[in-house]
């Protein structure tokens, strides 16, 4: 429906994204696509682009795991920057083997939500603005035995956006979690293992977007010695937006239940 609209404003728009190609076969002389041509690639070399982070979210078993024990059990110190358009993911969790203590932070309708529980008693901390925006902004959580804090700032972390605290209503206040821990979505069978307390809290869809600059109990981790699952690499010079593989006849997105196609609208 969008290649077969006849207008001049389509028309300059085709054109503007046409691009000159190298034609290898004829002594690499300089040739124009032709609009019907002009479309982006199925895949894409990000080899030549600058690594800015991981881009989460290529498919739903998309996640970075940290199999090495942190000392986060009486005060926890866990950071990292975030970039999305979308309004709901999971960002970070970790829990025991029996999946009762649990700290984990995601986000809902474009809210931050951090939460943990020692194993009588739960806190939970939402953030007052929205930060689906696409802009990156610097999360910080913090746990000094019941109490949390939950900071977020700019990119480069000196404009402090959010300071919020708040304390469990237990008494408990060792954080028993174990490896591995999780960014970005938990694997399937862990989702069904979580007690309805935490499904009704958490939001357990994957993260769509990109993280960078990982920091657990103070301590940078290095990316290139984790175990990343369905990730790539994220950069400034890539398109927004969602991504497509085109690899799968089940790759699409769904428009929000409230667009009616009984009353005239415009799409764009």
């Amino acid at each position: 429906p969008f290649g077969n609209v006849e207008s001049t404003q389509s028309s300059v728009l085709v054109n503007r994204y046409s691009q000159i190609v190298k034609n290898q076969k004829t002594n690499n002389q300089d040739f124009l696509l032709s609009n019907e041509e002009c479309t982006l690639s199925k895949t894409y070399d990000t080899s030549q682009l600058r690594p800015v982070g991981l881009r989460f979210g290529l498919s739903k078993h998309s996640r970075l795991e940290i199999n090495e024990e942190f000392p986060i059990k009486i005060t926890t110190f866990i950071s990292f920057k975030f970039r999305t358009l979308q309004s709901d993911g999971l960002m970070f969790y970790a829990s025991d083997a029996q999946f009762e203590d649990f700290i984990a932070v995601w986000l809902e309708d474009g809210f931050v939500h951090y939460a943990f529980d020692c194993g009588s008693g739960f806190m939970h901390i939402k953030s007052k603005r929205q930060y689906g925006d696409g802009r990156y902004h610097t999360l910080t959580i913090k746990r000094d035995k019941q109490l949390g804090t939950l900071l977020i700032s700019d990119r480069t972390n000196t404009t402090i956006l959010e300071n919020i605290e708040s304390k469990s209503n237990g008494d408990a206040s060792s954080l028993s979690v174990v490896e591995p821990y999780y960014f970005g979505n938990i694997p399937e069978a862990d989702k069904f293992q979580l007690s309805s307390v935490q499904s009704d809290l958490i939001i357990t869809e994957p993260f769509i977007g990109c993280m960078s600059d990982f920091n657990i109990a103070y301590r940078p981790l290095k990316t290139s010695v984790l175990e990343k699952i369905d990730l790539m690499n994220c950069s400034n010079n890539h398109e927004s937006g969602l991504f497509f593989t085109g690899q799968t006849s089940d790759s699409f997105a769904i428009l929000s239940n409230y667009l009616s196609l009984k009353e005239p609208f415009e799409m764009s």
